[in-house]
């Protein structure tokens, strides 16, 4: 099914930043009293365990790290990219370029009559 509904991605934080900010604390409440609770007598903190360095990064972690940057720029800037790539106001989504080409080809394609 298409629900014919595009959502940005100024309206997708507009509408969930809410939820996760409620629901945020709750799942970190009930994860750290509920279903794991850490004896604090136990928790012995070290000098050296707050004192990391972090590696540079390989070639790998450096690739993944690109790719993930951007393929998060090209979805926050998807609607200002499409006006700037196709000079409109309202950008083609891949459901209307189907639509389109199902419309092209529906008077080509078989019919079949049912008989009554």
């Amino acid at each position: 099914p298409t629900f014919q509904f595009d959502m940005s991605f100024s309206q997708w934080t507009l509408m969930m930043a809410p939820l996760a900010l409620i629901f945020l604390p709750i799942i970190w409440l009930l994860l750290s009293y509920v279903s794991f609770p850490i004896d604090s007598s136990k928790l012995k903190l070290q000098k050296d365990t707050i004192n990391i360095k972090l590696a540079a990064l390989n070639r790998g972690q450096t690739l993944t790290l690109s790719i993930f940057a951007l393929t998060v720029f090209l979805w926050i800037s998807r609607s200002s990219l499409a006006m700037v790539i196709t000079n409109r106001r309202k950008h083609r989504t891949a459901t209307s370029w189907l639509k389109r080409c199902r419309h092209c080809y529906v008077g080509r394609l078989p019919t079949i009559h049912h008989a009554r």
